[in-house]
């Protein structure tokens, strides 16, 4: 900014200016300063003969500081679904019968259907690897297995199937099913464990996820020969069967109760039944993100479109669940309810649950 000079200050200049013009008494003027990078110049008016003002770079707004997470865990109902949030991060969920059960840190946390208060339900148990019946909600932990009657909290020992940091998933079908980190998949009925033979192909071995119905494993494989990772099929005493699609993360695949899995190929939602090996497409969803079974229906997660959509058998038209969908990580689907872990401030994932009609 350019300041006016007052009059009297312009007669003194004018005199020293005349000084300045006698013989023997002429100096040198001053440089000007060098304005800084980015800086805005502004002239002065000729009359004045004094240096160009420079005045500081714009440096813009300043930023909004990050949101902190909120300073402890608590239920936020809105229109269309509810989202539990806290300062610890949200690690697995399962959806359950008569609500939400969730691990943070090493303890178990159910979130009722009907809005009542947030509670543990296990403690110091390092839980992951969440499964359940509907009766029972079981999980690998660094202290112990263990299963958890729903309707009553009485908690059981279940066995290992192998050291604790080796356990990789859980899973339920007919009964539960572990995956160990050689690969090896458990059939675990009471306290009796059982191998399951995935009749894989050479060089292929399960390697990072699990899931299950009525005597069907799908699991994630890696083939060491061609360097590539696809899913596995294999009905018990049955055949295994190569599921080749690209999106085979967790989120990406799904069965159900019957052992029917659906699956992302390209843009396209693919079906396989429990007995045939040819996949039937079922629909396109552009950009999908996740999917599940969410009863008879399939559910799926669209970034493009940022919402949950319904499918159910036999509808022209999928059903909007949810808009403003924002990133999903971890999803349980049954046909009650929707639920997903999303990031949230500090990277502590959030929950949010959205009830079916």
């Amino acid at each position: 900014m350019v300041v006016a000079a007052r009059p009297i200050a312009r007669r003194s200049l004018l005199l020293l200016g005349l000084v300045a013009l006698a013989p023997g008494c002429a100096a040198p003027p001053s440089p000007p300063p060098e304005p800084q990078p980015g800086a805005t110049v502004v002239e002065a008016p000729a009359d004045l003969a004094q240096p160009p003002t420079v005045l500081p770079p714009d440096v813009g707004a300043v930023p909004e500081p990050d949101p902190e997470p909120p300073a402890e865990l608590g239920a936020q109902r809105l229109d269309d679904r509810t989202v539990i949030a806290g300062p610890d991060g949200i690690e697995e969920v399962a959806v359950i019968p008569d609500g939400v059960a969730f691990t943070i840190s090493s303890d178990i946390w159910v979130a009722p259907a009907d809005g009542g208060e947030l509670r543990t339900v296990a403690t110091t148990v390092d839980p992951h690897g969440l499964a359940t019946d509907g009766r029972w909600l079981y999980w690998l932990g660094h202290e112990k297995n263990g299963r958890l009657e729903l309707a009553t909290g009485k908690e059981q020992r279940r066995p290992r199937f192998a050291v604790p940091s080796a356990q990789v998933d859980l899973a339920m079908g007919d009964v539960p099913y572990g995956l160990d980190i050689d690969g090896r998949v458990w059939r675990i009925e009471g306290n009796h464990l059982e191998r399951v033979d995935l009749r894989t192909e050479p060089d292929v071995k399960a390697s990072s996820a699990i899931g299950a119905g009525k005597r069907v494993v799908v699991v994630v494989v890696f083939d060491f020969a061609s360097r590539a990772t696809f899913l596995w099929r294999v009905r018990l005493g049955g055949k295994g069967h190569r599921i080749d699609t690209r999106q085979f993360r967790g989120r990406f695949w799904s069965v159900d109760a019957k052992g029917r899995l659906v699956f992302v190929r390209g843009g396209d939602v693919m079906r396989l039944d429990p007995k045939s090996t040819t996949p039937k497409r079922l629909f396109t969803v552009a950009k999908l993100t996740a999917l599940c079974w969410c009863g008879s229906a399939v559910c799926t997660f669209s970034e493009d479109d940022d919402q949950i959509l319904r499918h159910r058998p036999g509808a022209s038209e999928p059903e909007v669940l949810v808009r403003g969908l924002g990133p999903v990580h971890r999803i349980s689907c049954s046909d009650e309810r929707v639920a997903w872990t999303a990031p949230g401030p500090n990277d502590a994932f959030s929950l949010s649950v959205v009830e079916l009609d």
